[in-house]
């Protein structure tokens, strides 16, 4: 990312009205202390977004804007224009599009901050111009972001994943407990219908056979320690008794739990066989 076109300082737009047209880079202006108006030209015709105290504006390259106002009005402003910003950003505020968020006079502060370091390094190395470049889309993105509702900054599909991420984290973090729908629902702040959904939308598969899957990939993963026993197993992965797990285990695999922990220790290569009674790191075995 990099600063195409820096500036600060007093304007009066309403003395000369401007035509609106593309800037065909993504543009950060800030007013502050005064007045003007934001020209947005589209298909029915100019609108215009009068605007007062301390705002920041973001417009996409093919926004059609440019600025204006009544002949008494002034402003100071500072404008950054970038010739690409974070995705994030340009989902939420579109190529032709534009947004305007309020700032407080901290923000105005900082984004003044802002101009100042990138001024200073106008005569420094391009790589060191640039890091400062990409801090301040950075810094300015975030001003914008922070403003935004957050269904507005992420996808259906984005937020479905999220919630049966953090349904999953719950329902590990409880497995032997062997929690319901319902229960792992509430966990997160849903009803049992809606995380049905979700999990639909983001994995295909219903919660059960999620929960169910991650059961045994745990059950999988203890028989691997041979100081685990088969009981501790199935009670540690949501199983009231050893038979009830061995019973769904069966029906999963195709094998008992016992049957198939005898076949990954016969698979198991011998220098990968942990010792029960062996303390210290294993010996690494030597390059032939």
């Amino acid at each position: 990312m990099s600063l195409l076109y820096l500036t600060d300082g007093e304007r009066r737009y309403g003395q000369r009205r401007l035509t609106p047209f593309p800037r065909k880079r993504w543009a950060f202006q800030t007013l502050f202390d005064g007045n003007a108006s934001m020209l947005i030209r589209s298909a029915k015709g100019v609108h215009e977004e009068a605007l007062a105290g301390s705002v920041l504006t973001v417009a996409g390259p093919q926004c059609v804007h440019n600025w204006g106002g009544a002949e008494a009005d002034r402003c100071r402003v500072v404008v950054f224009h970038f010739d690409a910003v974070d995705d994030r950003v340009a989902g939420v505020v579109g190529h032709d599009g534009y947004r305007i968020v309020p700032l407080t006079d901290g923000e105005v502060g900082f984004i003044q901050q802002l101009h100042d370091r990138c001024a200073a390094v106008a005569r420094e190395s391009l790589a060191v111009a640039r890091l400062v470049h990409q801090v301040a889309v950075a810094e300015l993105s975030l001003l914008l972001l922070r403003r935004l509702a957050p269904a507005e900054l992420q996808s259906s599909s984005d937020l479905a994943a999220r919630k049966v991420a953090a349904a999953m984290a719950w329902f590990e973090a409880n497995l032997a407990y062997r929690p319901t729908l319902a229960q792992v629902a509430a966990g997160v702040h849903l009803s049992p219908a809606h995380l049905r959904r979700l999990f639909h939308q983001a994995t295909g598969c219903s919660p059960h056979a999620a929960f169910s899957r991650t059961s045994f990939e745990r059950a999988v993963g203890m028989m691997h320690d041979p100081a685990l026993t088969l009981e501790q197993i199935a009670f540690d992965v949501g199983f009231g008794s050893s038979s009830a797990f061995s019973r769904a285990f069966k029906a999963r695999f195709g094998l008992s739990p016992q049957g198939y922990r005898e076949r990954l220790i016969a698979t198991r290569p011998s220098s990968e066989a942990p010792s029960v009674t062996q303390r210290g790191p294993a010996r690494r075995r030597r390059s032939p």
